[in-house]
């Protein structure tokens, strides 16, 4: 009897620290301001989730649930750089849930997991902006789809299906409260991440006297510069990366906004610009500009599909590697995407 007693009184402990750890990491979540915008570049972002997106894509998702229509950006690392906080579009929220590394696969289940999240109220309102460029059309390129499967089925919200399909174990209605349930766990994830980071960096340092690769702080892509030998060394890596534009991605592009647009929602295909001297030395490029007007085709056939070509609106000096933008830059992009979401939701609403 006294073991059934103690162990009643662990377990009612156990869940009262547990709750109290949960009231602990959404203030921290509230402090911070994420529940208010889903911005997977943004630095509050990177603090709470890591700088990759993935955790932010997954698990900040209630602030899709917000009653406003939104305009919804989904893309790779050089997306990620166009933040949603920087958008001014009158009677929309916006929200940025791009990836890094993602492909065409990882941007169809970045779609279906902002779908499933965003209030049944906006259904026919919202605008996805799918941000594209001639890499997520390479017969390899995409990196994280497994990563993010992986980190879907790891508190048991999904599962994975007998195609390798990911399907939630939770009722719709459950799930934004599961997601704030599992706070404490992504601070744990977090610290235990950036521990493991630094002791590899260590290690490494300790032994071959380099730190590793060092990330480009914010505050300072504004000023980096690229000489004719990174350049080339950058031309050399995307050549490597890219021999073959595949059809089948295409097509994958064309699920993408049926599924958008299927719910009454529209989609905008953003051609995303790189560098001159990216595009002129990759051959790639030249057959993705001839190959896309028929590629793109079927997913414009679409009722709410469209494109907005943005490939020549920055200049080479704009860029801080081969692909992403400047931070002042970035600004530049995220203001003509809302200009242009302003001015096609305009012609929707004459149209009807």
């Amino acid at each position: 009897m006294s073991f059934l007693r103690y162990s009643l009184i662990a377990v009612l402990t156990a869940m009262g620290l547990y709750a109290i750890m949960i009231f602990g990491t959404s203030l921290l979540f509230n402090g911070l301001k994420l529940s208010r915008q889903l911005d997977t570049g943004s630095l509050r972002s990177d603090a709470f989730f890591g700088t990759t997106g993935e955790l932010a894509a997954i698990y900040n998702r209630s602030a899709l649930s917000t009653a406003r229509p939104q305009i919804i950006l989904v893309g790779a690392s050089n997306f990620q750089k166009v933040l949603a906080s920087e958008f001014d579009v009158p009677g929309f929220a916006v929200a940025n849930i791009s990836v890094d590394g993602s492909g065409l696969a990882e941007m169809e289940r970045l779609v279906e997991l902002a779908d499933e999240s965003v209030s049944p109220v906006t259904r026919g309102r919202n605008i996805f902006v799918i941000g594209v460029w001639y890499g997520p059309f390479c017969t390899v390129h995409g990196t994280v789809l497994d990563s993010l499967n992986q980190q879907l089925t790891r508190y048991g919200l999904y599962r994975f299906g007998p195609d390798k399909s990911v399907v939630r174990t939770i009722p719709r209605s459950l799930l934004l409260p599961a997601l704030t349930a599992i706070r404490p766990l992504l601070v744990e994830q977090r610290v235990w991440g950036s521990l493991e980071d630094a002791g590899r960096s260590f290690a490494r340092f300790a032994i071959f006297g380099d730190a590793g690769p060092v990330t480009v702080d914010q505050m300072a892509q504004n000023n980096v510069t690229v000489d004719v030998a990174d350049r080339q060394k950058l031309i050399e890596e995307r050549k490597a990366m890219c021999t073959q534009i595949d059809p089948a991605n295409f097509v994958m592009l064309d699920q993408i906004v049926d599924r958008i647009t299927r719910n009454g929602d529209r989609a905008i295909i953003v051609d995303l610009p790189i560098p001159q001297w990216h595009a002129d030395g990759v051959p790639m490029f030249a057959v993705y500009q001839r190959d896309k007007a028929q590629g793109f085709s079927a997913a414009l056939s679409h009722e709410g599909a469209s494109y907005l070509d943005l490939q020549s609106s920055l200049r080479d000096e704009d860029f801080y590697d081969s692909v992403h933008p400047r931070p002042l830059a970035a600004t530049k992009l995220s203001h003509l995407i809302g200009k242009a979401s302003i001015e096609r939701d305009g012609l929707r609403q004459t149209a009807q």
